[in-house]
Order: structure tokens, then sequence, then C-alpha cells
């Protein structure tokens, strides 16, 4: 048995998120678990905001690209902070299991 993917990734202003892979019960996958350090991030201006929301979302597309490689299939994110944009949603297809 394999252990849990389990990745911790680096953002701007010293915070640090942590993401594990979903556990399975009873057949059903349930959602990818997020943990920050120290806390949850509190930005307060816009072209911050702006700067760390990029940053996460390429450590999450990473994560998500290997999660759906060990799942076998593709996985779709719906980013419920930016629902008015064409980034609102996001297809991640699996690459090569390395």
């Amino acid at each position: 048995m394999r252990e849990p993917l389990v990745r911790r990734y680096d953002l701007p202003f010293g915070y640090r998120v942590i993401f594990s892979e979903p556990k399975v019960v009873a057949a059903e996958v349930g959602m990818w678990e997020v943990e920050w350090e120290p806390h949850f991030p509190k930005i307060e201006t816009r072209r911050a905001q702006r700067r760390f929301l990029e940053a996460y979302k390429i450590v999450r597309n990473q994560f998500v690209e290997e999660l759906s490689v060990l799942l076998g299939g593709s996985i779709v994110v719906v980013d419920t902070t930016d629902l008015e944009t064409a980034d609102a949603i996001t297809v991640i297809e699996p690459g090569t299991k390395h």
C-alpha cells in the first residue's frame, strides 16, 4: 500500500499551503484537504492578493495534476472566489506518471 499524496508549497508573504490526497470512504472520494501555515492567509492590498492568488493557483494545479495521475482521470477545479472570470473553471488532465 502506498503513502497518501501530501505536498507542501511555500507561498509569498511567509505562508505555506499543504495539500493532502482525499480520503476514500465507502467508495466515495472526498475533497482534497488544505492546511495553512502559520494560519489562513489574510492579505490586505489588492495587488498583494493578486500576487498571492496567482502563486496559489500555480501550486494548486501542480498538486491536482499529480492527483489526477494517481486517480487516473481528469479533475475539474471550480474556483468559487473567481466565478466572474474565465479562470473560474480549470480542467486538469493527468500527465505522465513518474
